[in-house]
């Protein structure tokens, strides 16, 4: 079983749930004037009740292709040529991969488990996937038509991969541990980072990585050398980057120079200086010795660090279940949690501001498997029009039914349903 991000948002996921099934929509999922996002390029893979779909961003459907009973992880290869996917029929769990221009069915072959989470290298050549194993998730690697190049690379009670944006070396968080994994299939240890963070995430254009390790006083954010750490895995930290708070999700912009910095629960004003006492006991000691420090405390949920100089942004401080760049880096998606209207919003930030965009109640699938481990599924594109202007996701429509929506960025113009599916993904190009 995975470990979600969220350890303290059990709360919010019963109310999201509870919202989900009582049939209360908020209008805010229904269009407030007729418009139309017909020219979006690329396509969107959804699946549900109905099985997988191919669709244009006008609606039309390109292909519905005949994989298995059970469809789950639709997961795009990074230039948008293929689909890969897991899927059940009679019992048997299998990975399918379809044509991401004409829907044709490429591969399907029984998995070795089965996966619930897939992501395809920056070259389409491999794929990380995970699923279940003896002690709990376990990473297979398959190649581009779903056949099995290694099993059990790693796993514990959680793995969390991020691929090498200009290259082919994969970065494995396996519950304490961090560990690099190359083409050839080494395996390097890259030391002991805890568990304050899940899913690592590359500085692109460089061999640096963001985790959270633990200090004496609270977590930090860091940025780390991988060949360095490679060499020497006690090697310190390129840059401390300041403090977080419980379990934290980090996505870098396109251009390596921003971070934002999901937190995992709600705060009320920016980042502070403040004194806390932390105790701790040290090990075969029986004193408890009391550190009192000035330190950074952030107070906003959601942060944008300067990776330059680690200043930081508030954003918002509601309680974040998405966040993910626009492929120019221009804005950020992000989903938050409204206690006040107990559902999600999803809003965009510009660098300037934070526009609300909508609100929406997710889908059950798009909850459960995907919001709750957004740190993972951000590791690669996901919800964004390849050009930036639209994204999509999965809600409950007017009806309280499972459908896949699309969103331009104008916040007069509400969502068009595209699809009754309980999941939906846009393609990269």
């Amino acid at each position: 079983m995975r470990s979600t991000k969220f350890p303290a948002v059990v709360a919010t996921v019963a109310l999201l749930a509870a919202a989900c099934s009582s049939g209360g929509v908020p209008s805010a999922v229904v269009s407030s004037r007729p418009h139309t996002l017909a020219d979006t390029p690329g396509k969107i893979a959804t699946a549900g009740a109905d099985g997988f779909h191919l669709l244009e961003a006008d609606s039309t459907s390109l292909a519905s292709p005949d994989v298995g009973d059970v469809v789950t992880q639709p997961t795009w290869s990074r230039d948008g040529s293929r689909v890969i996917m897991s899927t059940r029929s009679r019992g048997v769990s299998k990975t399918a991969v379809i044509d991401g221009a004409t829907g044709e069915v490429l591969a399907s072959v029984e998995s070795e488990r089965p996966y619930f989470f897939f992501s395809w290298s920056h070259d389409g050549t491999r794929i990380a996937a995970l699923g279940p194993g003896a002690v709990g998730t376990t990473l297979d690697l398959l190649d581009s038509d779903g056949n099995l190049v290694a099993d059990s690379l790693a796993s514990g009670g959680s793995v969390y991969v991020a691929w090498e944006p200009d290259g082919a070396d994969l970065l494995v968080h396996s519950d304490d541990d961090l560990s690099l994994i190359t083409p050839d299939l080494t395996i390097s240890s890259l030391g002991t980072v805890g568990r304050f963070f899940l899913a690592p995430s590359w500085v692109p254009a460089t061999r640096d990585v963001l985790v959270v390790m633990p200090s004496p006083s609270d977590a930090r954010l860091v940025r780390l050398d991988v060949d360095a750490r490679r060499d020497d895995p006690k090697v310190e930290p390129l840059a401390d980057l300041g403090s977080t708070r419980g379990v934290a999700s980090v996505v870098v912009d396109p251009s390596g120079n921003l971070a934002a910095l999901l937190h995992t629960g709600p705060g009320g004003s920016p980042a502070q200086d403040a004194t806390i006492t932390t105790s701790h006991r040290p090990s075969g000691s029986g004193m408890v010795v009391a550190v009192d420090r000035r330190v950074r405390i952030p107070t906003a949920a959601v942060e944008m660090v300067d990776l330059a100089n680690g200043s930081r942004t508030p954003i918002t401080d509601q309680v974040p279940l998405w966040g993910e760049w626009s492929p120019d880096g221009r804005n950020l998606l992000v989903a938050t949690f409204d206690p006040a209207t107990r559902q999600g919003m999803w809003s965009t930030w510009d660098g300037r501001r934070l526009t609300r965009l909508t609100g929406f109640l997710p889908t059950t699938t798009f909850l459960r498997r995907y919001l709750l481990f957004s740190d993972q599924y951000v590791e690669q594109p996901r919800l964004w029009a390849p050009d930036g202007t639209a994204f999509t996701y999965a809600a409950r429509n007017g009806s309280n039914d499972d459908a896949v929506f699309i969103m331009g960025l104008d916040p007069t113009a509400g969502p068009i349903e595209l699809d009754a599916a309980s999941v939906g993904f846009w393609s990269p190009g």
